[in-house]
């Protein structure tokens, strides 16, 4: 994969650097976003996750640049905003012929409501796992100054070996929203010793560590986020790692929950499962933001 990556961006940089841009035209011209849709199809529930790679495409001036959001269409939700920039209001600068990756994930934005037993029971408001139902989606962006772009990627219904993992995960964000925290929990948990290897089980840790955080049950939030560092870190699962929010997550449990020195320990042991540039940057970053 990252080898492929590696190709993509020489080839974009020998085909497309060696263009000297108009100062008129720079800002409009300048940098395109080439997004990457991935191989094979999203599973219902799952993280869904995209990469775009920014290529200064001039070679006379460096590029300031703000990547805008995109909106996300599709037969069974009404568009919304769903792609931000890595960081709200961030510019950044491109050298002639540099390029750079950015990483998006879609985690709680859709407003679908999946409750498998939704016929069966009711509560005062919808309540349920967010995420997408199966179906083809179009993510259209702007270039800047340029026309619409769009990337289509397809969503599936699980197997049935996967559907009660799918159920269990929508009960975790059922158990929290009706204000069985505990519950929410401890269903976290039961990922973790039950279903190790689900697709599923990344986002229930995530969500249980972050549902204990929130009610300052420092020992909870801290076993989930490590279960999941121990667990996706040293897989190739890349794109959990480092993408915005994970380590977020983890930066506000240890600095709710850990001492000074042992942020930096717990950070350095993330750092270890993983051999990879990426996410070093981010624990550095995450290191300097717990400094403060």
């Amino acid at each position: 994969m990252r080898l492929r990556f590696a190709f993509i961006i020489l080839f974009v940089c020998f085909t497309l650097i060696g263009k000297v841009i108009d100062v008129h035209d720079s800002m409009r011209e300048a940098v395109d976003f080439i997004w990457q849709a991935p191989e094979k199809p999203f599973v219902m529930g799952e993280i869904i996750h995209f990469s775009v790679l920014a290529v200064d495409v001039a070679e006379d001036s460096a590029i300031a640049y703000v990547l805008d959001a995109a909106e996300l269409t599709g037969d069974s939700v009404d568009p919304f905003l769903v792609i931000p920039p890595p960081e709200k209001y961030i510019i950044d600068t491109l050298a002639p012929g540099e390029t750079t990756w950015y990483n998006y994930i879609i985690r709680d934005e859709p407003r679908w409501k999946y409750d498998p037993f939704k016929g069966v029971r009711s509560y005062e408001n919808p309540v349920g796992l967010n995420c997408l139902p199966p179906g083809i989606y179009k993510i259209r962006y702007d270039r800047r100054w340029k026309l619409p772009d769009s990337l289509e990627f397809e969503i599936i219904a699980p197997d049935q070996n996967d559907r009660p993992f799918l159920d269990s995960l929508a009960n975790i964000y059922i158990a929290y929203r009706v204000g069985r925290k505990k519950d929410a929990i401890k269903l976290s948990r039961w990922f973790a010793n039950k279903a190790p290897d689900s697709r599923y089980t990344a986002r229930a840790l995530l969500f249980g560590a972050a549902v204990a955080w929130e009610d300052t049950l420092c020992a909870d939030a801290i076993a989930l986020d490590s279960i999941f560092w121990n667990s996706y870190g040293s897989r190739d699962l890349y794109k959990y790692l480092p993408y915005p929010n994970t380590l977020r997550y983890t930066i506000g449990i240890i600095g709710r929950c850990k001492k000074a020195p042992e942020r930096f320990r717990y950070l350095d042991w993330i750092s270890s499962r993983r051999k990879d540039k990426l996410l070093s940057k981010e624990i550095e970053k995450a290191k300097m933001i717990l400094s403060n």
